[in-house]
This record gives structure tokens, C-alpha cells and sequence, in this order.
């Protein structure tokens, strides 16, 4: 595994490629974007709730590294494009997989080593969670929150919650 300095050194060296503000653009409307053809359903929610899925503080992130420079807004090549697409979702995987590392624990750890191990004090057990990412959160089933009604009062209908049962 790399170092955190080092993937973030390349994250903004990738970040300061002209025409980022594109690849920017692209995650937004990629990831915030909810497709459907005459009305929601829950599948057409789930999107939201994938790994591949960039969250706020990725975006944030990027764009935060990209203001370092001087902003060039011209249209990258389509393959010069994807390949930023593709480094920089590569580079924040690997990312999280760094700052993931102290909430994992072998489960067969020697007693000296345990002692080692860092406790949320440190605050190395934090910084995951703070720029967490959906494969460590909780998976739900977002067709289990959505009524039929929740879904009509989404797309337009009659606005009524279901009773419980």
C-alpha cells in the first residue's frame, strides 16, 4: 500500500490536468442524476446509494484540488477524458483504502499487537468516517423505504402516506 501523501500527491497533480473542470461536471451529473421514463420507482433511486457513486466530500475534494491551479476549461480529448475519469476513481479508492486501514483489525491478532491497535482517541479511526465512502456505510434497501405512495408523491400524483400495518 502506498502512502497518503503519495496518492494524494497524484490526486492533485490529476486534478490540475487541463480540462478537469469537465471530468468535475461529468461525476456531478453521473452521480446526482436520477433517469427514469414516466415514473420512479425505486430502482430508479438505487444509483444513489452505489459504491461507484461519488459523495459530497470526493467532489469537494476534487474540486478543492483543482482551484490550486489556473482554471483551463478546454474540452479534453474523449480518451484523455475517460483515462481522468478512470485515475481519478482509482486514486480515491485507493484513498479510502488508506484511511480505511486503522478500522481494520486481523482477527487473529497477537495480545502485544492489540495494544497497537489505534482507538478512536488517536483520531486515525476517525478520518474514514469523515470522508466515507458508501461501501463502509450500512447497505439498505431503498425499495423497502419507498411506499407506492412515496413513489406517486415523487413523480407528480396525489401526496398520501401509506398507513402502517
Amino acid at each position: 500500500m502506498r502512502a497518503e501523501s503519495e496518492v494524494f500527491a497524484e490526486l492533485q497533480t490529476l486534478c490540475a490536468s487541463p480540462g478537469y473542470a469537465h471530468v468535475i461536471a461529468y461525476f456531478c451529473q453521473r452521480d446526482s442524476s436520477v433517469v427514469y421514463d414516466k415514473e420512479i420507482t425505486p430502482q430508479n433511486l438505487t444509483r444513489q446509494f452505489s459504491t461507484e457513486r461519488l459523495i459530497r466530500t470526493e467532489v469537494s475534494t476534487l474540486i478543492g484540488l483543482m482551484s490550486k491551479v489556473a482554471l483551463t476549461l478546454a474540452l479534453p480529448h474523449p480518451d484523455s477524458m475517460q483515462m481522468m475519469i478512470d485515475r481519478t476513481e482509482t486514486l480515491l479508492q485507493e484513498m479510502h483504502d488508506i484511511l480505511a486501514a486503522p478500522l481494520r483489525v486481523p482477527t487473529e491478532t497477537p495480545q502485544p499487537l492489540i495494544d497497537e491497535i489505534p482507538t478512536a482517541a488517536s483520531g486515525d479511526m476517525l478520518r474514514e468516517p469523515i470522508f466515507i465512502r458508501e461501501s463502509l456505510r450500512t447497505n439498505i434497501s431503498f425499495e423497502s423505504l419507498l411506499s407506492s405512495a412515496t413513489c406517486e408523491t415523487l413523480h407528480g400524483s396525489k401526496t398520501t402516506r401509506d398507513s402502517p400495518s
